[in-house]
């Protein structure tokens, strides 16, 4: 799949009414050096990590703010949780940031959903005595 490299820098370069889990997905991601200031032997530089998705080369808190809002518009805020806490006791090594970033591209993959997924069963025997 060929990817459109056009770079996300700001939520208001996205049209948010045209959400959906398929333009979200997170496929892998995206880095680069950015020139911050200077210029021959005195440049400062920066690293602009990003996520590479159907839109585009999001900015990740950029990807973050979106996925968060689809969660919202879509009324998942326990599944969102459900995925957190399931990360917590499946990878206790990661990092909370991880774990939220890991919980949002598993939103947008639908995992709950994905038959494929090996830990399908499980996960869902664990969602539904997570929501009740």
């Amino acid at each position: 799949m060929a990817f459109k490299r056009v770079l996300f820098d700001r939520i208001e370069q996205i049209d948010i009414s045209n959400l959906t889990f398929e333009n979200l997905r997170a496929y892998y991601g995206t880095g680069q050096a950015i020139l911050l200031s200077g210029s021959g032997r005195n440049k400062k530089y920066g690293y602009r990590s990003g996520i590479q998705t159907e839109l585009g080369d999001i900015e990740i808190s950029v990807w973050r703010k979106l996925a968060k809002r689809l969660v919202i518009r879509n009324n998942d805020q326990k599944l969102l949780s459900c995925y957190k806490k399931w990360l917590k006791n499946t990878k206790n090594w990661l990092k909370p940031e991880e774990i939220e970033r890991e919980a949002l591209e598993m939103y947008t993959y639908q995992m709950k959903d994905n038959t494929e997924w090996y830990d399908y069963k499980a996960f869902n025997e664990f969602w539904e005595n997570f929501k009740n």
